[in-house]
């Protein structure tokens, strides 16, 4: 046979892992757009109504803080499966793969390969967060502001 290696369990466990990591960006994209709807929503509400500015600008600074946290946990989510998608993609023998979808093991467990930690701050790092929601923040404040 040479050097074609049987892989079906590899290509299965791979196929698994990158279908939660495909969830895990389509929630992303969920999250910005209900923060989206409902900031849109709040603000044409209390627009309308008697409520003041600053205890709008309140609120919809908090949704855009709630949503902002949401989205952070779940980039450090999806940045643990890439590291599990690393982590099998490395194992070299078919039948090593156990299709474990944790990317946190305990130290007391063995495991045929090492799945690299994602530091809780991962996600809050990222660029798109303060891109989106950083801008986010600085038009609510100059739109109920000035």
């Amino acid at each position: 046979m040479g050097d074609n290696k049987d892989n079906t369990n590899k290509i299965m466990h791979l196929n698994m892992i990158q279908e939660v990591i495909g969830r895990f960006s389509k929630n992303s994209f969920t999250i910005k757009s209900w923060n989206i709807t409902l900031l849109t929503a709040f603000i044409a509400y209390g627009l309308q109504s008697d409520i003041s500015e600053e205890n709008i600008l309140i609120v919809t600074i908090a949704f855009t803080l709630g949503f902002m946290f949401l989205d952070w946990y779940y980039l450090n989510l999806e940045k643990s499966y890439r590291n599990l998608y690393k982590a099998v993609n490395s194992i070299k023998d078919d039948s090593d793969i156990d299709f474990s979808m944790e990317f946190h093991r305990k130290t007391d467990e063995q495991s045929d390969y090492k799945v690299n930690k994602t530091g809780l701050l991962f996600g809050i790092s990222r660029p798109i967060i303060y891109m989106f929601y950083g801008v986010e923040i600085v038009f609510l404040i100059l739109f109920l502001i000035i």
